[in-house]
């Protein structure tokens, strides 16, 4: 979950979370549009439907999406994250043991845009 994220033009960036045991999950790559966002709080969940890839994701509002990679071709690196392939499947995380050290990378793949994620980012676990 990502709280309050700015950003000029959102399908710039590139959302990777690395857990623990160094599986790689992009989380959202090139979606949401080219139109500036305000206090947009992202939430991903497997079962749901993946961002726009086009579409604008609107200011001051909770976002449900599943994980994508959108773009020709997929992202594969980035700079300062660990190599990819990265793969668009929270399940590929289910099993592995929660504690530890997790990490968040977010690249704007664009000199000229500019962003922030002035909230935070939270991880939730449901154990079954």
């Amino acid at each position: 979950m990502l709280y309050d994220l700015r950003h000029s033009r959102l399908d710039n960036l590139d959302i990777l979370l690395v857990n623990t045991s160094g599986k790689k999950i992009m989380l959202m790559s090139n979606a949401g549009g080219n139109m500036a966002v305000t206090n947009v709080t992202v939430v991903f969940e497997q079962l749901l439907g993946p961002p726009p890839d086009k579409d604008p994701i609107w200011s001051w509002q909770t976002h449900h999406f599943g994980p994508s990679n959108y773009g020709e071709p997929v992202e594969t690196q980035l700079p300062a994250a660990s190599p990819g392939p990265y793969s668009t499947n929270l399940f590929d995380i289910v099993g592995d043991n929660p504690n530890g050290i997790w990490a968040l990378y977010i690249y704007d793949d664009n000199a000229g845009a500019t962003g922030i994620l002035l909230g935070s980012w939270r991880l939730e676990f449901t154990f079954q």
